[in-house]
C-alpha cells in the first residue's frame, strides 16, 4: 500500500490520531526479562498494558487475563517449555507515549546515549539503557550522576529503586567518564553477547568501553581512554583509535569473537590530517584493553561528492558531529546532523566494496549506493527556499536534511530516523524545523525507497509529498545533536532530548499480539484490527451497533462494547454522542479507518527474532 503523506510543519499522522482518540495510546505490549526464581516459577516484566496475556504450557494455556504494566509470575508447572503471548490493541497509526510527563524515571540532563536489548533469550530483554554525561541536576530536580542508567521495559529502575531520585547513575568497572560534559559517555549499543558497547568522543577519556548487562562489571574495550587527535598509539607506534562520535557497532561476542565498527573522530586515513572515517577493531578473543590496529572500511576522503559537487561526507576532525549504523544485512548507513550542512544526511554504503572504486565515473564511489542530497537533486526537491543571504539554502536542498541518528526498524522494512534542530533562515517545506522522527520504507535491499506524489501540480516540488511518516516532536530538537533514537524488538521507539531531558516514547499502534518463548525467540503477529464503531463485533458497522447505541443510551451500561474503540477514544463510561459518532462515521465500515495517513497493517503478518537474529516470516507493517 502506498503512503502519500503530506507533512508541512506540525501535520503529522500522530497529532491526528490525538485529535481522534483522545485517551492514552499503549505501546505494543510484550513479554521482556524472563527469569526463572527456581521452584517452577517465571517472572516477566510487561512493558504496557496488555487485553489478554496466555502462558502456553505443555498441559494447556494458562490464561493470566487483563495485566497492567509492571511484573507477573506464573508457575509451568511441570512443563518443559512455556511461551508468553501477549495481545493488545490500539489505533493504527505512530502516537506518543507521553508517560514521561509522570514517570520521573525518564528525566535525564544529558541523556547522550541511549540503548535497548533485543535479545529474547535473555534476562535482560528489554532493559533500556541511558548514558548521562554530567551531574547537573535536571529542571525539575533530579539528581544525575555521570555514567549510565539502566531501566526494565515498563520504564522503572532495572534494580527495584522505587525513587527515582535515589536512582545513581553507574561506572562500570575500569571504565572512565571523566572525559567531557558533552560526549562522556556518548552513543551506545547493545551486544548480541548481551553486553552494552559505549563510545566516547571526547579527548581526554575517548574509545570505545563495554558494561555487562547488569552494569556490575566492563572498563575499556580498546587500550588507552583517550582521544587525542591522530589517535593513541600501541607499543609498536601503530595508532589504535581516538574519540568515537558514532555508535559501536558490534558483532560476536566478547572474549570469543567480537568485532566492532564505528566512526573514529581522530583516526587519520589516506591522506595525513582528515578524520571521521569508519574503522573495524577486530578483537576476537580479547577481553577488551585491545591495542591492535583497526581496518579501515570507509575513507570519508574517498566517498567523491554528489552531482553539485557537494563532498558525500565531511572528512574533519574538529567535532563534526556524524554517525553510523551498521545493519543485520552489513550496511553502513552514515547519518549527517549539521543544521546548515550541504553534505547528505543520509548515505547508504557497501562496506565490501574497496575503497576508492567509481567504475562508472561519476566522481562517487561505489561504496554509496544512495544519498539523499542527491536524492534531492535528481528529483528536483528544494526543502528550502533560496535565500541568498544563506548559501546553505541555495540550490537543491537535502530531502533529509540534518539526520543526527538512525536504526533500522526490526522487520527490516524501514529506516527510522530522527533528525536534528534546523536553524536555517528558511523553513523545511517538507518536514518542518523542530526536532521530527521520521519513517522512511526501505526496498528489499535496504535502500531508501521513497515515492514523490506531486499532488496534481508537475513542476512545483513545492507541495510535493512522500512515502514518509513524519512524526513532530516538539521540544525535542537539539542543537547540540543529543536526540538519540533506539527500537525495541516489538517496534516501539525511544528518543532521548537534552532540550527536554527526557526519554520520549512512540509506537505504531496496531493490534499485535508478541509472543516470548523459552527457545530463545519472539515473535509479532497482527491480529484482526479493531473496526471503530462495531460495538457487536459482526466485523461490520450497521444497524445492529446503531441498536446497541440507542437502546443504552445515557446508561454506563455498553453491552457488547465495553472495549470496543469508538468514535473518540475508549468506552468513557456512559453512551452518548461519542459512541453515536462511532457508528455515523463508519457506518459500514469492514476495516479500520486510516489514522492520520498511516498504513493499515497487513492481516496475518509475523516476524520472527531469535538468538540468531531477525527472519521475516511474511511482511509485517511498521
Amino acid at each position: 500500500m502506498l503512503l502519500r503523506i503530506q507533512v508541512v510543519g506540525a501535520t503529522t499522522a500522530a497529532l491526528a490520531l490525538t485529535a481522534m482518540y483522545g485517551g492514552q495510546a499503549h505501546a505494543i505490549a510484550y513479554a521482556s526479562a524472563v527469569t526463572d526464581l527456581g521452584g517452577g516459577d517465571f517472572r516477566f516484566v510487561l512493558n504496557e498494558d496488555a487485553d489478554n496475556v496466555t502462558v502456553q504450557l505443555d498441559g494447556g494455556p494458562l490464561d493470566l487475563g487483563t495485566l497492567a504494566t509492571g511484573k507477573h509470575t506464573f508457575n509451568v508447572g511441570g512443563s518443559s517449555s512455556w511461551s508468553i503471548e501477549v495481545s493488545d490493541s490500539n489505533p493504527v497509526g505512530w502516537a506518543s507515549i507521553d508517560d514521561n510527563g509522570a514517570n520521573d524515571f525518564l528525566d535525564f540532563e544529558q541523556p547522550r546515549g541511549l540503548a535497548v536489548n533485543t535479545n529474547p533469550g535473555s534476562e535482560f530483554f528489554g532493559t533500556i539503557y541511558v548514558g548521562n554525561a554530567r551531574t547537573t541536576a535536571t529542571a525539575n530536580g533530579r539528581a544525575m550522576g555521570d555514567g549510565i542508567y539502566a531501566l526494565s521495559a515498563d520504564r522503572v529502575d532495572l534494580f527495584g529503586e522505587t525513587d527515582p531520585a535515589a536512582v545513581t547513575a553507574t561506572v562500570p568497572g575500569t571504565a572512565d567518564f571523566s572525559g567531557s560534559d558533552f560526549s562522556s559517555p556518548f552513543r551506545m549499543r547493545v551486544g548480541a553477547d548481551d553486553n552494552l558497547y559505549i563510545g566516547d568522543w571526547s579527548d581526554g577519556t575517548g574509545g570505545i568501553k563495554w558494561a555487562s548487562a547488569d552494569l556490575t562489571a566492563g572498563g575499556p574495550l580498546l587500550n588507552q581512554q583517550s582521544g587525542p587527535t591522530g589517535g593513541v598509539t600501541n607499543g609498536g607506534g601503530v595508532p589504535i583509535h581516538g574519540s568515537i562520535v558514532s555508535l559501536p557497532n558490534p558483532t560476536g561476542s566478547l572474549g570469543t569473537d567480537l568485532s566492532i565498527v564505528a566512526m573514529d573522530e581522530d583516526l587519520e586515513g589516506l591522506i595525513p590530517g582528515t578524520g571521521n572515517h569508519i574503522w573495524r577493531w577486530d578483537l576476537g578473543s580479547s577481553p577488551g584493553d585491545f591495542d591492535g590496529a583497526p581496518t579501515l572500511l570507509v575513507d570519508s576522503t574517498a566517498l567523491g561528492t554528489t552531482s553539485d559537487g557537494k563532498p558525500i561526507h565531511l572528512d574533519l576532525n574538529i567535532g563534526v558531529r556524524s554517525n553510523v549504523y551498521q545493519a543485520d544485512n552489513g550496511l553502513l548507513y552514515i547519518f549527517s546532523a549539521r543544521f546548515d550542512g550541504n553534505e547528505p544526511g543520509v548515505v547508504v554504503i557497501d562496506p565490501t566494496v574497496p575503497i576508492g572504486t567509481d567504475d562508472d565515473g561519476d566522481g562517487t564511489s561505489d561504496q554509496v549506493l544512495w544519498n539523499s542530497r542527491q536524492f534531492a537533486i535528481d528529483n528536483g526537491l528544494d526543502s528550502f527556499p533560496d535565500d541568498p543571504g544563506n548559501e546553505a539554502t541555495v540550490g537543491n536542498n537535502d530531502l533529509l536534511r540534518s539526520i543526527n541518528s538512525g536504526v533500522v526498524s526490526p522487520d527490516g522494512e524501514h529506516l527510522l530516523l530522527k533528525t536534528n534542530f534546523r536553524d536555517s533562515a528558511a523553513s523545511d517545506l517538507y518536514f518542518g524545523d523542530e526536532g521530527t522522527f521520521l519513517v522512511v520504507p526501505l526496498d528489499a535491499n535496504g535502500v531508501p525507497d521513497i515515492v514523490i506524489d506531486d499532488n496534481g501540480t508537475p513542476g512545483d516540488t513545492s507541495d510535493d509529498s512522500f512515502n514518509i511518516e513524519a512524526i513532530s516532536t516538539p521540544g525535542d530538537g537539539s542543537f547540540n545533536g543529543a536526540s538519540e533514537l533506539a527500537v525495541d524488538a516489538a517496534g516501539n521507539v525511544y528518543i532521548s532530548s537534552n532540550v527536554g531531558e527526557t526519554i520520549s516514547y512512540f509506537t505504531p499502534g496496531g493490534a499485535f499480539k508478541a509472543t516470548t518463548a523459552s527457545d530463545g525467540t519472539f515473535s509479532l503477529a497482527e491480529l484482526a484490527a479493531a473496526i471503530v464503531g462495531d460495538y457487536d463485533s459482526s466485523g461490520q458497522v450497521e444497524q445492529g451497533d446503531l441498536d446497541i447505541v440507542l437502546q443504552n443510551w445515557g446508561t454506563g451500561t455498553f453491552t457488547g462494547g465495553e472495549t470496543a474503540l469508538v468514535g473518540g477514544g475508549p468506552f468513557d463510561g456512559t453512551v452518548d454522542q461519542n459512541e453515536l459518532d462511532g457508528v455515523l462515521q463508519n457506518w459500514g465500515s469492514t476495516a479500520a479507518p486510516d489514522f492520520g495517513g498511516s498504513a493499515v497493517p497487513e492481516p496475518a503478518a509475523v516476524f520472527l527474532l531469535g538468538a540468531g537474529g531477525l527472519a521475516l516470516v511474511r511482511r509485517r507493517v511498521i
